[in-house]
């Protein structure tokens, strides 16, 4: 992952913009836009991992702390198309997480015990993924 050198408040809004682009020639497009948030160390999996289009463009997920864990939230994906730029919000509001994109919600994760991580990063798999004008808003 590409990690933040700023340490995150608790309650905030992180908004970036993220594109997909073809892998090239005889390459299935992957999707696969990926964001960690509120790690406890600038490490993959430290945190919530929040993934569009993964798994070939099948699956939208928060995952706490493990990506392929049980407890991770899941739903068919709101696809990745290739050259599209999205404009992705994630939002920590007490025990609950919110993400955006392109003003709707894809998918809240509720944690009774949340991470108390304060890193985040830009990352990916295997995709050839662009991410560009972060923003972080406290709303403490």
């Amino acid at each position: 992952g590409l990690w933040l050198e700023f340490e995150l408040p608790d309650q905030v809004r992180v908004e970036f913009s993220a594109r997909s682009e073809e892998l090239g020639a005889g390459k299935d497009f992957p999707g696969d836009l990926k964001c960690e948030i509120f790690a406890t160390k600038p490490e993959h999996e430290a945190g919530y991992v929040l993934i569009n289009g993964g798994w070939a463009n099948r699956l939208d997920v928060i995952a706490r702390l493990d990506e392929h864990g049980k407890d991770r939230l899941s739903k068919d994906s709101v696809r990745v198309l290739p050259g599209v730029t999205y404009r992705w919000a994630v939002v920590r509001r007490d025990k609950t997480l919110h993400w955006f994109r392109d003003g709707e919600l894809i998918l809240a994760y509720t944690d009774q015990e949340p991470v108390a991580g304060r890193y985040f990063a830009f990352n990916n798999w295997a995709s050839n993924a662009f991410y560009d004008d972060l923003a972080i808003y406290a709303l403490d």
